[in-house]
């Protein structure tokens, strides 16, 4: 075989190795929707297999102008260092888990580490004693690849990782100590026959291209395009945008990143712009949008934690009525286990807190693969799985479908892609500041824990920035259904379970209150042939009347007026609720070290179009008058000693009303919760 050839192979070998364990580590990191993390794994490994072979006939070009063990020798230390180099970057682009943020270092300090490390171990494995041969080609680089690419998927796993200053010494040092083991180990092995290396070091890349172009085949693309629908009833498609405030869903002129697809859907549709929901949380809210009832009334609740049987669903009475219902979700609250899955015929339940490892290059070069949507693969919170997962689940039959489809970006912790983060005009802001951003949730519950000005102002930038990425998604799904000529025949709402704090009332995020930060949601509904373009409504409305205006809208019933969002009779207030929640005081209790009795307490409220009146079950009752304190900084029954006389109405209001619900709970007490489920939740600050 031609010394060039040998050399080429030799430098693509270490390659293949390198680019075959991403491939696979790629793909088996990834919880669901390994088709399509298939097709960009592959991608990314054949063209870093198509790099390395220009390189190595660069390379071959200028050492096989040398003695033949010269040649070679040159050749295993280039190989080696371009291993380590190209391991290094992996490992750096990768970074540590997510909410240990400080270990990433910028764009310029990875290169740097990776040219370093590269260099260095090139250098060392030029002076190390060895013999020359074609074993040296073919047995040191894959151990070196191997070695580092192991010690990355170990430390992956881990909860603790170095910053990026110890970062460049740990993997320098991991460099050396590979290339020193690789060395002792070809230093007592006898040299291959050259015919069997050969083919060995050809063999191996040409395997893991064929891997590669498998996977390709195999996997399937993000957002797949929808067939074109016969007429008959609508599609309808509720969308919820988990944890979304209503003020950033539009984002108005002012908001650190603009949200255009949101503003479409204002644009084509109807905004409403007081709508509420039924509590401050997940389950009880999913509850009443699925039901139509407040939380006392359906019991999905802190008290049970389980959505009961008994109690007819949104999606029962669509599937009784014909349609094909369809669930998918990326929040571990609203899953099968919690009873969420009775009506849908599909349940896909999304896993926010685990992300497929980056390859490489697609870490290293994410523009390259920015159209084909890798680099946001990578690093969203499930909400491209589950949105693909929920198209192709609407496009697989011809008859109407009901899809619900929740998106979990906006939740904490905030870690939006790089694209949708607001950095400063002055430089204040960039994303190594932001990611420094405390989001201890819980922090400003303790004495002297108050967030500073500019420490809201960066939760602020990397809160839109997940927004602006849900967004993304759902410009995408529209392009999808209009590309089909299905968009002006689907019923989309847009819409969110409850909002978050980010320091305008402690906690952080949504819970121990209902503040209209945290129960002022979006609601955006585009259907032209009943809603008009670009229609404003101010009129109150809660999420119970959600689930009647889609009955009414699926059947196609003009005489029933389907509550106050189609025209029915307005509503003088809207009636909100937050059980004592008893997982939440006890993390106060272990994270803080403070007595929790303070937000030991039941809380139901009414909120008309100007006043609020909140009873609290300690007797430390709220009243804001929301036309003079719209942030609800003030409550009146601290100021005043007493129920303020404006307010008193309220309260008769909310025992006439809160009269006539009708508890309900399970016949049976609900399943423990898994210890899947459990960790998932814990990570997401439910759970001590």
């Amino acid at each position: 075989m031609p010394r060039y050839a040998i050399v080429t192979a030799a430098v693509v070998m270490p390659v293949a190795v390198a680019g075959a364990i991403e491939l696979w580590a790629t793909i088996g990191s990834a919880p669901v929707g390994r088709s399509y993390v298939a097709r960009f794994a592959g991608s990314s490994l054949l063209i870093q297999l198509g790099l390395a072979l220009l390189v190595g006939m660069a390379l071959a070009r200028l050492t096989t102008r040398r003695e033949e063990a010269a040649a070679l020798h040159d050749a295993a230390a280039v190989a080696a260092g371009l291993a380590t180099g190209l391991s290094t970057l992996f490992v750096l682009v990768n970074g540590a888990p997510p909410l240990i943020q400080e270990s990433r270092p910028g764009s310029s300090g990875i290169l740097a580490i990776a040219v370093g490390a590269t260099v260095v171990a090139a250098v060392v494995r030029k002076i190390l004693p060895c013999r020359h041969g074609l074993a040296a080609i073919a047995v040191e680089p894959v151990l070196i690849a191997a070695a580092i690419q192991g010690a990355y998927l170990v430390l992956t796993r881990v909860t603790a990782f170095p910053t990026s200053r110890r970062a460049l010494f740990v993997w320098l040092g991991a460099a050396v100590a590979c290339l020193l083991a690789a060395s002792l180990v070809q230093r007592h092995s006898s040299p291959w026959p050259e015919r069997g290396v050969a083919k060995i070091l050809i063999a191996v890349p040409v395997m893991v291209a064929v891997a590669g172009i498998t996977a390709v085949l195999v996997g399937r693309s993000a957002l797949p395009a929808l067939p074109t629908r016969t007429d008959g009833p609508p599609d309808i498609l509720l969308l919820v945008l988990d944890t979304t405030r209503s003020d950033f869903a539009p984002a108005g002129p002012e908001a650190p990143v603009p949200t255009p697809n949101l503003s479409r859907m204002a644009a084509e549709g109807v905004r409403f712009t007081r709508a509420f929901s039924t509590s401050c949380w997940t389950l009880p809210a999913h509850g009443s949008l699925f039901t139509g009832l407040v939380p006392s009334e359906h019991g999905a609740t802190w008290s049970s934690e389980h959505f009961p049987d008994g109690v007819s669903t949104l999606a029962e009475q669509l599937q009784d009525a014909g349609r094909r219902t369809g669930a998918f979700s990326a929040n571990p609250w609203i899953t099968p286990e919690f009873g969420f899955d009775r009506g849908f015929e599909r349940f896909f339940v999304g896993d926010a807190d685990r992300h497929p490892m980056k390859p490489g290059l697609v870490g290293s070069l994410p523009a390259l693969f920015s159209p084909l949507g890798a680099a946001t693969l990578y690093e969203d919170a499930g909400g491209l799985v589950v949105a693909s997962e929920a198209l192709s689940f609407l496009g697989s039959d011809d008859r109407p479908a009901f899809v619900f489809l929740n998106l979990m970006e906006p939740h904490l912790p905030y870690i939006p892609p790089d694209r949708f983060l607001a950095a400063s005009p002055d430089g204040e802001w960039n994303r190594r500041s932001l990611d420094a951003v405390d989001q201890d949730l819980f922090r400003d519950l303790r004495p002297g824990g108050e967030r500073s000005r500019r420490e809201i102002d960066g939760l602020r930038r990397l809160y839109a920035g997940e927004v602006a990425y849900v967004d993304w998604l759902l410009g995408r799904i529209l392009d999808r259904l209009e590309d089909s000529d299905r968009l002006d025949d689907t019923l989309v709402v847009v819409t969110s379970d409850h909002g978050e704090n980010l320091g305008q009332h402690p906690p952080l995020d949504h819970q121990l209150g209902l503040f209209d930060t945290l129960v002022h949601v979006p609601l955006l509904i585009r259907y032209p042939s009943v809603f008009p373009a670009g229609a404003v409504r101010d009129d109150l409305v809660s999420l119970v009347d959600v689930p009647v205006a889609l009955l009414s809208l699926a059947r196609g019933d003009t005489d029933d007026p389907g509550g106050p969002i189609l025209d029915g009779p307005p509503r003088r207030a809207v009636f909100i609720e937050y059980a004592r929640p008893g997982y939440i005081l006890q993390r106060i209790r272990d994270r803080l070290g403070i007595d929790p009795a303070p937000w030991d307490r039941t809380l139901r409220g009414v909120r008309t179009s100007e006043l609020k009146w909140i009873e609290a079950s300690d007797g430390r009752h709220e009243a804001y008058d929301l036309r003079t304190d719209p942030g609800e900084q003030r409550n009146l029954v601290d100021e005043l000693g007493t129920v303020p006389a404006t307010v008193a109405p309220l309260a008769g209001i909310l025992d006439e009303v809160s009269a006539r619900w009708v508890p309900r709970a399970d016949s049976e007490p609900p399943p423990p919760i898994s210890e899947e489920t459990a960790e998932r939740l814990r990570s997401l600050g439910y759970l001590p």
